[in-house]
């Protein structure tokens, strides 16, 4: 996932393919195609991610009870960063699981 940024994915929506997420579909059709050796199944991986979602929902749930109740300033600055980071990576595992059922 350290492949493309969230700024690619934006690119990606507007219609251009950002070099890094050609280079991640690449590496993605190279594990589906693989012959020889332990393969990766494109259906059962988009399946995992998207079981993947309902949980980060579920600790997103968790973290804004935690910000409501939190006392300080800086846990709340805190547990903020920490839903922008997580809203970036469900962005990511979106576009993985939108990308492998495209292939």
């Amino acid at each position: 996932m350290d492949q493309f940024s969230a700024e690619d994915l934006e690119a990606m929506e507007a219609g251009a393919t950002p070099v890094s997420i050609g280079r991640v579909k690449l590496m993605m059709q190279e594990e589906f195609d693989r012959e020889a050796g332990p393969r990766v199944d494109k259906m059962e991986f988009a399946k995992y991610l998207n079981e993947v979602l309902p949980v980060m929902a579920q600790q997103d749930e968790r973290l804004m009870l935690k910000m409501e109740e939190a006392t300080d300033d800086e846990t709340v600055k805190q547990i903020i960063m920490l839903m922008m980071n997580r809203t970036k990576e469900r962005m990511k595992i979106e576009a993985l699981r939108d990308i492998a059922t495209s292939l």
